[in-house]
């Protein structure tokens, strides 16, 4: 090595650094000051020099002499050679370097070295200036320092054996320094008017191992987000479903939830106060305030009231929460109530709410509910008609029973929800080909985005286009029924996915429908269960929105149909029972051989105590006749498509 690059806090402490390090003496060296050291209150810059070793005279090197004349070589970073008046070497340089000749510099790259005069090879170095900046980011919250250091390129001679024409291969070492102060930085945060402080600590720390890059050194404090009111509610608002079993692994029907209800005086929950948050500041010390907290409203229904921060039941009953936004109506629904039977003396029942009958339904009478329906007894020959659920706590005789009757608000809710996730979707899809060349062709239209919405809803959202058509059905009945709001949304909707190709939609166009939407859902609270609940079942049709339990000993010649599930207790002998998701059952078929049809959708499943030879199974397209009885088990689809069947811990395939 015939230099260095050496730093100290003082110029005299760098050189006496560089002399350790190069093991000579001062005398022997040439000194080269890259900076001056400088001190301020928060940093300091170190003093940097370049100490190069003076050339030894080569003209007549006997310390390192070869066996023949006319040989170059470099040993320790120093070149050296051996020439005679009838030998000399070659020496031949990098481009960027210069041999000086009895201390005279030439122009030549490769020279011959002569008898009687010294040579040596000066060292170039290279500097790459430092560039810094103060920048910031977008939401004024965060500084940055954004650093190309100073870059110092140091050259030595590669060591080298003797050669009668010797190149020379240099050996490159970068070093990175930043000649930057904590003082100047802060002057610069002074010019862009920043005012929170640097991290003087992680500066230093920066300063003192130099990278290029964006680092950050100072930021503001991010406000803290409240809470809004809410209501901590201390009893059941939903309808769960709740399947137990005995130690023997058999369900038990007659454990299974139902209906919420409270009785006079109880807790339906407390009113908790809004917490609100905590301000914060961007880098220019502007206030950034956190979003104002909500209170939550309570508009108290017939049936509760409030005892301070408590909302009581006033009367037994069954609790009714709707949301909207922070405002909730709470109360215990009025129902009404039929003492004796629904017969000729008290004519047919049409009510919009919940009706309970203490007696029967009698022949050819009919109870119609917008809400739930309760009948204490049976009903013979007749009709019920719920919004909701239908409980009949007797038999169901020859009649028919139907939840979900009606309800195109709910439906009208159902298919917004759909709608609304499939835009969502749409948004996304729209995006990505927003920048292709097919979409810049079809803006020279000037149809906006109608030409791209027909070939994506052909291609992939023809659910979109099936759900605004189911929702136009609905709602083109008494539309008087809908809010003003919902003919805006139904119109656009219309327009823009039923009528496309007779529109010019935009994207403005999509997001004020999206934003309409979601102002819309929020009229449409979660749809309450559709169920159907009875003792047993003879003759008669069921169709539920939700599920179906039949608790007593027999379900007989019987239609039912159910979007959720069906649970017979007992068994269930002749008929067809079709459920979406699932179908629980003790027995099944008949010795007899009596058609009984049990059938699912596809991924749904069959589970059942006992099944007769001659059942027949259905799990979406695939059927299958039983063969023989069956005992404890339970049927699916399996991955390939085939019913797959378990039972008492056997798995058997049915193709």
């Amino acid at each position: 090595m015939d230099s260095v690059l050496s730093n100290g806090r003082t110029i005299e402490e760098a050189i006496e650094s560089g002399l350790k390090e190069l093991n000579v003496s001062k005398e022997a060296v040439e000194i080269t000051i890259i900076q001056q050291p400088q001190k301020s209150f928060f940093s300091s810059k170190k003093a940097i020099v370049k100490i190069d070793v003076k050339a030894e005279d080569t003209r007549n090197d006997t310390s390192h002499t070869p066996p023949q004349d006319g040989l170059a070589w470099i040993q320790n970073g120093q070149l050296h050679f051996n020439a005679s008046s009838q030998n000399s070497p070659y020496l031949t340089i990098p481009h960027d370097e210069v041999i000086i000749q009895d201390d005279m510099e030439l122009q030549e790259k490769t020279v011959l070295l002569k008898e009687g005069h010294s040579y040596r090879i000066k060292l170039q170095s290279e500097f790459i200036p430092q560039k810094w900046s103060i920048e910031t980011d977008e939401l004024n919250m965060t500084v940055y320092l954004s650093l190309s250091p100073k870059v110092v390129i140091e050259r030595s001679m590669a060591d080298a054996t003797p050669s009668s024409h010797l190149n020379v291969k240099m050996i490159e070492r970068t070093f990175n320094h930043a000649d930057i102060t904590v003082e100047e930085l802060m002057e610069g945060l002074r010019q862009k008017e920043i005012k929170v402080d640097i991290d003087v600590n992680l500066v230093n720390e920066i300063l003192a191992n130099p990278t290029a890059g964006r680092h950050k050194i100072a930021g503001g404090l991010y406000p803290v987000a409240g809470i809004d009111g809410a209501i901590d509610f201390q009893i059941q608002t939903e309808i769960k479903e709740i399947f137990t079993s005995d130690e023997k692994g058999k369900m038990n029907f007659r454990e299974r939830n139902t209906l919420p209800a409270v009785e006079s005086g109880d807790i339906l929950g407390e009113v908790k106060e809004p917490i609100p948050g905590q301000a914060g500041y961007d880098i220019f010390k502007q206030p950034l305030e956190p979003r104002s907290v909500n209170p939550v409203t309570c508009m108290l229904k017939p049936g509760v009231r409030m005892d301070g921060s408590l909302i009581v039941a006033e009367i037994a009953g069954r609790p009714s929460i709707k949301k909207k936004k922070n405002m909730y109506e709470i109360g215990v629904e009025n129902t009404y109530f039929v003492d004796g039977d629904v017969g000729l003396e008290s004519g047919n029942i049409v009510y919009k709410g919940n009706v309970e009958v203490k007696g029967s339904v009698q022949t050819g009478m009919k109870v119609e509910a917008s809400g739930d329906i309760t009948v204490n007894k049976s009903i013979n020959q007749a009709t019920c008609l719920a919004g909701d659920s239908v409980v009949i706590k007797g038999h169901i005789i020859t009649s028919r029973v139907t939840t979900g009757h009606e309800n195109r608000f709910k439906k009208a809710g159902e298919l917004l929800k759909v709608i609304k996730d499939e835009l969502n979707r749409l948004e996304l899809t729209l995006q990505q080909v927003k920048g292709s060349a097919k979409y810049l062709e079809i803006q020279q239209l000037n149809r906006g985005v109608s030409p791209i919405l027909e070939l994506l809803i052909d291609a992939n959202f023809q659910g979109l286009k099936g759900s605004v058509q189911s929702l136009h059905q609905v709602s083109n009945h008494d539309r008087e029924e809908f809010p003003e709001p919902f003919q805006k949304v139904m119109g656009n909707l219309y327009q823009y996915f039923l009528q496309t190709s007779e529109s010019a939609v935009d994207f403005s166009d999509l997001e004020e429908l999206k934003s309409d939407l979601n102002k819309l859902m929020q009229h449409f609270h979660e749809s309450k269960p559709s169920d159907i609940e009875c003792l047993s079942v003879i003759n008669s049709d069921l169709v539920s929105a939700g599920d179906i339990t039949i608790k007593g000993d027999s379900c007989v010649n019987a239609q039912l149909e159910a979007e959720g599930t069906i649970v017979i207790n007992g068994s269930f002998r002749g008929g067809k029972a079709y459920a979406k998701r699932g179908i629980v059952f003790n027995e099944a078929g008949a010795v007899s051989g009596t058609p009984t049809h049990l059938c699912v959708s596809a991924g749904g499943f069959i589970r059942g105590h006992h099944a007769f030879e001659g059942t027949v199974l259905e799990i979406g397209k695939n059927k299958k006749i039983l063969e023989k009885s069956y005992q404890s088990f339970e049927v699916t689809q399996n991955e390939h498509g085939y019913i797959s069947m378990k039972e008492h811990g056997e798995y058997q395939a049915l193709s």
